[in-house]
């Protein structure tokens, strides 16, 4: 499978009990991955300080958007400690397909990893996102990408 193909897939493994509110009869939960600690024993989110959870309508953006930290309209933005659950709960979504992603990323808040996976919530009833160092040819090794820009410093995950 291609590493868009990755990326994108969604992993469809019935109702599970959660808190996101979607369109279907049932909840819908996402479940963060991070395939490079039983790959390579090196957890992605183990270089991490932060998750930034996100949610776009219509679907995911770029890969190359996703490691800048280039992010800009989404309907959920959530900044989390790196080891912290999922969002128990990012409210109604409403219909279609959407793209959730885990940007995770240092104390300057440059990208280490990032996942992306589009889902119909009409359609699924859980939310694999599946954590990598997408753009290098070492899927697992950390990133060193998408800091603050000038003038900006980093401050509990977000650039301000």
């Amino acid at each position: 499978m291609s590493r868009d193909g990755l990326l994108r897939r969604v992993i469809v493994a019935g109702l599970v009990a959660g808190g996101l509110a979607s369109c279907s009869d049932g909840p819908t939960t996402i479940v963060f991955l991070d395939p490079c600690c039983t790959e390579v024993g090196q957890c992605l989110r183990g270089q991490a300080t932060h998750a930034q959870v996100l949610v776009f309508d219509n679907g995911c953006p770029t890969d190359e958007a996703l490691e800048a930290g280039s992010i800009f309209a989404t309907v959920f933005d959530q900044v989390l400690a790196a080891d912290a659950p999922p969002p128990p709960s990012i409210g109604k979504l409403g219909s279609g397909t959407f793209g959730f992603a885990n940007i995770l990323r240092d104390q300057q808040c440059r990208v280490v990893g990032f996942g992306c996976v589009e889902a119909n919530l009409s359609q699924v009833g859980e939310i694999r996102i599946e954590l990598r160092a997408w753009t290098r040819a070492a899927l697992c090794t950390p990133l060193d990408t998408g800091g603050c820009g000038m003038g900006q410093s980093c401050t509990a995950g977000r650039c301000q």
